[in-house]
Parts: C-alpha cells; structure tokens; sequence
C-alpha cells in the first residue's frame, strides 16, 4: 500500500512481449468517436469533463514527449467510447475496450483472469433478509480505487485531442488505476477490499471484518441488523475500515429513517438525499437487481426484469417439438396461451414480499426450520424452500426463503 491505496500489478499471462503497437487502431475509434462527438455538442463537452475528471482525480496521467516509444510489446492503446445505463440515463461513464483486437490480439487476452473473489449473488440477498433492520450502501468507482503500478501503465494508453478539440493534435494519457473492462480489474478489486479486512482486522470488531467479507457483490453492501443503533455502528465502522484501503463507501440506505438521518447528506443514496424524513415516504431503491420499497420493507417485481418465463418456456418447447421453421404460423393453441401469458403478466407487479424473514417483534424464537418442496413433469420442474420458526408461546411464522423453477 501506497499513499492511502493498494498497487497491483496487471496479471500477465507470461510478459507483454505479444503486445503489438496498436495506434492505428486507437487513432482509428477516436476518429469514428469524433464524429459521433461532432453531431452532437452536449454529449461532446460530457465527454470532455468526463476526460478530464479522471485527470483531475488522478486516475489518468499524461505521458511526456519522451516516454512516447517505448520497447516492443510494452504499450498498448485501449479505445474508449461512452455508455449511458438504461435505468441511470443522467450517469455518464467513460469505457476503455480492454477487448479490442489488433492483430488478433487484445489486452484481456494477455492477461489472467484471476480468481473469482465475487461472492455468491443468492448468498448476499439471503443475508440481506435475516433481520429487521436493513441498509444498503455501494463503494464509489471501486475499481479506480486500486493503483497500477508505474511499470505496467503503458499498456493502459489511450489517445485524446489536445484540450479536447476534435481534430486536433493528439496527446497521448494513461490510465494509473484498475479498469472497468479489464478481465483481471473484478479479481484485484475484490483482492483489495478483503486485504483491507485482513490488514486492519486488529482495529476493528470480527463482525465488521466479517461483514467486508460476505456481504458485498462486488461493490454493492447489503446488512441487516437486530436495531437501528447497529446498523448506525456497522455503517460508521465499515466506512471507517474501507477508507484505510482507499475506498469510500457512499449511497447508502436503509428502511429506518432514523438510521438515514445519521448519515450525511452528501453519503445518502440519491433518491433519499433530499427527502423530508419527517414526513415523506421512503422510496422504492434497486437492491442486485430487485425491487425493495424502503417504506414498507417489501421486495417486487418489475415485469421487464422479471423470472416469470416458464409458460413461455413451455410454449416454445411445444412450438420447436412440431418441427416448424422459423416463418411458419404459431399454432392456434399455443397462440392463445401466449396472449393469456402476455396478458397475466402485469399482474406480476402485486406480488410483494417481505424482505425480512422473521416479523418484527417476533421475539424469543425457540426454533427454526426449513422445509423444502420439490415437483416436476415432463414439461418442468419447480422446488421452493420456507423458513418455519417457533417462540416461546408456541406462536408459528413461516416465510418464504426462495424459489426456482426450469
């Protein structure tokens, strides 16, 4: 560690002596990007600011005239282009193509992968659900936060018009930090946060440590807690451990406004940033790929990222055992099916699900067990597993832990 972040080097398969120079391509894509920047003015000045913010923060430095050649096989030019997340139209993010060819080459394709450090998505969310007070936070430009050191960052150039003005001479930058794209970037990240835990484990309570090591997805934390004063100390801690590895954990939320109101402003989640706590309801936030009303405590369903498929499944099996090619009419039945299905499918929207499996003040749990059905036929198979516990009065909860069907 150095200078409050983590350096690690780029896993090369054996040296980057493979690596041909690949300006051509490079200068080739900022070209066609030119053009794409030319039509369109506002997108041309995002993309500037966009540039030079990663100057600004240090994650890209400029390379002098005289560090221009380097040996054979020591740099590599990454084309980049912008990208706009359909459900974060106003985020404006910058991607270097780690995967581009030239001369049926690329960048991922000279460096190892690394092992996946993910931890398990069905893993996470599970936990997510055990106890009653929930919050959520996510770790800001997580791979950004790792170093490169200074001997592999000319294999992370990549070109740029002097002061941004299209068409004019072109300057040559590298990247300083782990890229978004890079098939190694996930592998050292992940590394990076867990040697964090492990380097500051003495400072901190084994929970806190345990927590960095099972509850992210990548940079995503999901926790929950027994009150609103643990999940206030687990939301301090963790920051407080992260920081010391470079990372700043930021965006958070929770189902308890008071658990909100001990955060700051600027290190809420945007839809709770500028809320009335005293009055206004709590929002609906995206928790991997769910739908979790803070409000109420439930999860839902959106019918464009829903996993209701297997009557559609089932009505496509019928379609291909028939033997039909691809322009012949859908049979009347199965025609009919398909529009009840397409029909019945909004109705998906009500279905609610608490988040936490055991009821608030069900206190004194004596037991608990899980029950696991299982069925299937010629044409699928469906398993679903509850949780059932028991108090001390003899009172019964069941819920719903998960369930899959093919």
């Amino acid at each position: 560690m150095k200078d409050g972040h983590y350096y690690l080097d780029i896993p090369f398969t054996d040296s980057t002596s493979r690596l041909p120079n690949n300006w051509k391509l490079a200068e080739r894509r900022l070209q066609s990007l030119g053009k794409r920047l030319a039509k369109d003015k506002e997108l041309h000045q995002k993309y500037k600011q966009g540039i030079q913010e990663l100057i600004d923060k240090g994650y890209a430095e400029r390379v002098s005239q005289d560090q221009i050649n380097q040996p054979e096989g020591y740099e590599w030019y990454l084309p980049h282009h912008n990208v706009v997340h359909p459900d974060k139209p106003d985020k404006f993010r910058i991607v270097f193509d780690c995967a581009a060819e030239y001369e049926g080459t690329s960048l991922n394709k000279q460096v190892l992968q690394g092992p996946d450090l993910t931890n398990n998505l069905i893993g996470v969310l599970l936990r997510f659900r055990e106890k009653p007070v929930a919050i959520m936070g996510d770790i800001e430009g997580m791979f950004l936060q790792v170093k490169v050191p200074n001997k592999h960052r000319d294999v992370l150039r990549f070109l740029w018009w002097k002061d941004g003005q299209i068409g004019a001479e072109l300057e040559v930058f590298r990247m300083t930090v782990h890229l978004f794209g890079g098939v190694w970037s996930p592998s050292c990240a992940s590394f990076a946060l867990r040697r964090t835990a492990e380097d500051y484990m003495q400072d901190f309570a084994p929970k806190v440590i345990d927590s960095v090591n099972k509850d992210f997805y990548v940079d995503d934390y999901l926790g929950s807690m027994d009150s609103d004063d643990e999940a206030e100390q687990t939301k301090v801690s963790l920051s407080e451990l992260l920081f010391k590895g470079g990372f700043h954990l930021t965006k958070w939320s929770s189902n308890r406004k008071k658990v909100i109101q001990s955060v700051p402003p600027e290190d809420r989640a945007k839809k709770v940033k500028n809320l009335d706590l005293d009055r206004d309801t709590l929002p609906v936030e995206r928790a991997l790929g769910t739908h979790w009303d803070t409000e109420t405590d439930m999860f839902g369903i959106k019918i464009h990222v829903c996993p209701y498929v297997l009557q559609a499944k089932k009505i496509f099996q019928k379609e291909c055992k028939r033997g039909k090619d691809w322009d012949d009419d859908i049979d009347p039945v199965n025609s009919q099916k398909w529009k009840t299905w397409l029909m019945e499918l909004p109705e998906l929207e009500k279905l609610k699900v608490p988040r936490c499996l055991i009821t608030e003040g069900f206190c004194e749990v004596t037991q608990r067990q899980l029950h696991h059905f299982g069925d299937a036929s010629e044409d699928a198979y469906g398993v679903v597993s509850y949780l059932r516990i028991e108090n001390a009065e003899k009172k019964v909860h069941c819920a719903l832990v998960m369930a899959k069907s093919s």
